[in-house]
């Protein structure tokens, strides 16, 4: 059991270890440790998915909120030999199934590109959640750590959204650069966007 990574690694779990829950490293057997990012879909190019067994050992957590009752010993502090982390696991499967049947917009918000994006976003949420906990992180520290991690196209993304939390809907300012590319989403397909915009910060159809 591991209990000072910063939060769960579960893509969408937003489960910090201050919230006084047990959490879990990837086991360093290579059979299991690849049944574990299989099952969490830390794949393809998903930037979990190259680490080696002893990398993912020691960087890779995951909190107790994802194992059901049978995972654990009696004391229910501990895992139990074999568990693998499947609990609510379906339902965001079912969840990405749901997306997939919009594949006929050209927008998609299953696509690679808004998958990682929408990783990016989360990791940056947590980033700003921890912020706010900690007095000594702040938003500096917050975009170091993006600049540390992402390219320069998705590190203005996140830091545009991260600014934008604390304005109103009606009272929030967008850069032109911004607009250029919200005006290029909606071109893409307007009813993506709509769909876009109940995840993310964007201008009106108006302000377009």
């Amino acid at each position: 059991m591991a209990s000072h990574n910063c939060f769960c690694c579960v893509d969408g779990c937003k489960t910090i270890v201050h919230e006084n829950v047990s959490f879990f490293r990837c086991p360093k057997n290579p059979d299991r440790c690849r049944q574990w990012k299989n099952i969490l879909g830390f794949v393809g190019e998903h930037k979990y998915a190259e680490l080696t067994n002893e990398e993912a050992h020691s960087r890779i957590r995951i909190c107790c909120k994802h194992f059901d009752k049978k995972s654990f010993t009696s004391s229910g502090k501990r895992l139990l030999t074999t568990p693998v982390p499947s609990k609510l696991l379906q339902t965001l499967n079912r969840k990405l199934r749901d997306s997939q049947c919009q594949t006929t917009l050209h927008l998609s918000q299953n696509t690679p590109r808004k998958q990682s994006l929408k990783r990016k976003l989360a990791e940056a949420h947590k980033e700003l959640k921890l912020a706010k906990m900690h007095n000594e992180t702040t938003f500096v520290d917050v975009v170091r750590f993006l600049e540390e991690n992402y390219e320069q196209d998705a590190i203005n993304l996140i830091k545009n959204q991260l600014l934008l939390l604390n304005e109103a809907p009606k009272r929030a300012r967008y850069t032109n650069e911004f607009k250029q590319f919200a005006l290029n989403l909606f071109l893409l397909g307007p009813k993506a966007y709509t769909k876009l915009s109940k995840i993310m910060r964007l201008p009106s159809h108006s302000t377009l």
